[in-house]
């Protein structure tokens, strides 16, 4: 029988040796060693090919070669995958699968059919980051987000460079309280990545959760200088400018909003407010019928749309609006406390009293309707009743002129023991606006209760 020649039998037990260990490859999924695979076949004949011009035999050369490049191949794979990414073919396809079923599950919104499919992924393959990246999303989309927290936490110990799983960590750990946690994880991703305009965002609305509006506008401005076609961020820049006391910056930013986002209902509704806090009330109601017709359950919109219809004039219009929002949200203080000065504004005093006690009774820490509640029941004579309102007022908002002048008003009505206890309720920090004020109305002999006093909020 004629044997296979000596060059032929090298290059075709090298061609074998290989051809092996590229099945092996593929076998256990190891990507970047099929891409290795495909460098050093052309090396691995060549050096079979020198080997055979000394005579060396090539199935020896080709095995040598073979179980080099393996090695190498097993080495690199191991210091670029992550522990436990290594899989066999089917599981791969298995893992793919499940996981291309949760992307479209998270994007018809189908959360808890989302989940389900990334836990069947990750139980194939539990160290891939992305995909428990992916279930973090789905979990605080559906509203676990102690279990969101978790997922994205594993996904950034796997790989702590994902700057976008710490963004997402970040605001999960904000929707859970954390707010230290969470300005850590979002300032390491900013860091990680300062070209990411999300990040930056998110890390301004933490800032401003926490009444840091100077380093929240600043956060928000990185955000749309980054991405200028960013709705949220020129509406969240603005509110941040209002909490400066910059409305006109703010209207500027509600407006980029709008022209980004016409159907954007707060953005609608910020800018409302900054009409109405520059006293642009026509626009004002406006914008805040724009932000209902938007969204009909607004119940913020209906409540300032009614208290400016109210400033404007229009009482009857502003009664039909928080009346309609008090059958819808009536636990809100403050479509009751507007209610009331409209009633006020009607003289139906007993009607007004009503809603400014519910007003405080629903929000105890709200001054104005202390001191407006004082100031119908100085209307209708009580006085001790509304000296112990204006010393609430007083006490839950100490730089309140109105509460204090209102307060001194009564002062000359009250019994002496009245006037006593009321001294005796004061806490110090109040004493000297109240003596300024009782000052005041004994030099000017201003000396009836709900005369000169009544405030301005009414």
């Amino acid at each position: 029988m004629r044997g296979i020649g000596v060059a032929e039998g090298e290059n075709h037990s090298s061609a074998v040796i290989l051809s092996a260990a590229k099945d092996l490859c593929s076998c256990f999924g190891w990507r970047y060693i099929e891409e290795l695979w495909r460098s050093f076949a052309t090396l691995g004949m060549t050096v079979s090919q020198f080997f055979h011009t000394f005579a060396i035999r090539g199935q020896l050369c080709g095995i040598c070669v073979g179980l080099f490049i393996v090695l190498f191949a097993w080495s690199a794979a191991a210091q670029k995958l992550p522990s436990g990414t290594l899989m066999g073919p089917r599981a791969a396809e298995e893992m793919s699968e499940h996981e291309r079923r949760g992307d479209e599950f998270l994007a018809a919104r189908r959360f808890d059919q989302a989940i389900a499919e990334y836990q069947r992924a990750l139980a194939t393959s539990p160290a891939i980051p992305s995909l428990h990246e992916k279930l973090g999303v789905a979990m605080a989309a559906s509203g676990d987000m102690t279990e969101a927290v978790r997922e994205f936490g594993e996904a950034v110990r796997l790989d702590p460079r994902n700057a976008r799983a710490r963004s997402d960590l970040g605001m999960a750990l904000a929707r859970t309280g954390n707010r230290t946690g969470a300005l850590e994880a979002l300032h390491v991703a900013v860091g990680l990545d300062p070209a990411n305009a999300v990040s930056h965002y998110r890390l301004g609305v933490v800032l401003s959760a926490g009444e840091d509006a100077g380093s929240a506008s600043e956060e928000f401005r990185k955000a749309v200088e980054l991405r200028p076609d960013y709705p949220a961020a020129h509406n969240d820049l603005g509110v941040s400018l209002m909490t400066l006391g910059k409305a006109d910056e703010a209207a500027a930013q509600f407006r980029q909003a709008l022209k980004l986002r016409p159907d954007y209902p707060e953005a609608h509704f910020n800018l409302g407010l900054a009409c109405a806090n520059k006293k642009d009330l026509v626009p004002a109601v406006v914008e805040f019928r724009e932000a209902l017709r938007l969204r009909p359950s607004y119940a913020d919109a209906r409540i300032q749309l009614g208290a400016t219809l109210l400033d404007a004039g229009r009482v009857e219009e502003a009664m039909v609006e928080l009346k309609t929002a008090i059958v819808d949200f009536p636990n809100e203080a403050s479509a009751h406390y507007n209610l009331g000065r409209a009633y006020a504004r009607r003289s139906e005093l007993h009607e007004a009293e009503l809603e400014f006690q519910k007003a405080v009774r629903l929000r105890p820490a709200v001054a104005d309707a202390y001191n407006n509640l004082g100031v119908v029941e100085a209307d209708q004579g009580r006085v001790e009743e509304a000296t112990k309102d204006f010393e609430q007022a007083a006490e839950l908002h100490g730089s309140d002129a109105d509460a204090h002048y209102n307060l001194g008003m009564m002062y000359p009505g009250l019994s002496p023991a009245g006037r006593l206890r009321s001294l005796l309720h004061r806490r110090p920090r109040g004493l000297p606006e109240t003596w300024r004020a009782i000052y005041t109305v004994s030099r000017h002999k201003a000396l009836v209760p709900g005369g000169a006093g009544r405030s301005g909020r009414l």
